[in-house]
Formats: structure tokens, sequence, C-alpha cells
């Protein structure tokens, strides 16, 4: 990742460089310079999990197949579902089946 991807990916997480080195404990001048050169590469692994975590269907992903999409939403629905356990499984499903018969897609 070099200093252009990571201002991009700082613009797609709605963090400014002040913030984002506020955030993780880094100085200011380390973020600028990040910016200019590219940061190293467990921060381009923690701005990857950042990504996937908080705009989850605006991350981009290497694949170009039309089912880009679909391939997110099941990913996303797949960690909810094993974030909620096996106990809460059930539970889970039914709220989804809900909330898309409440949306008119079922």
């Amino acid at each position: 990742m070099n200093g252009s991807d990571f201002k991009s990916r700082l613009k797609l997480l709605d963090r400014t460089q002040v913030g984002f080195a506020r955030e993780n404990g880094v100085a200011l001048r380390t973020v600028h310079n990040w910016a200019a050169s590219g940061p190293p590469e467990e921060v381009v692994r923690l701005l990857d999990l950042m990504a996937r975590v908080e705009k989850p269907f605006e991350f981009p992903i290497e694949r170009t197949e039309p089912t880009d999409f679909c391939v997110a939403v099941a990913a996303e629905l797949d960690h909810l579902c094993l974030a909620a356990g096996m106990k809460r499984r059930d539970a889970f499903v039914r709220s989804v089946k809900a909330w898309l018969a409440k949306n008119g897609a079922l």
C-alpha cells in the first residue's frame, strides 16, 4: 500500500490523519509519513480489518464477478451467525428472516 492508497483507505473509513493517529496511539508525524510513503504491513492489515468490519460492502473485493455483492453479504451473515453462537443461531436466523420479510425481500 502506498501513501495515496493509505489516504484513500482513511477516507473510506471516515478517518482523518489526526483522528487515526489519536485512535491508534501513534504520533501524527508518523501518520503523515505513512500518507507520503505508505504504512508498514501491520497497519495495512489493521486498515483491511477495520474496512471489512466497518464498511463491509464498500471494501474492495479482489474478484470482479457479478456475484461480489452476494459473496460479501453471505460473508457478513456467516460472521454474524458465528458471533451469535450455537445457542442463539436459530434466533439470529429468525431475526434475519423477519427483517427480510419486513423489507419486502421474502
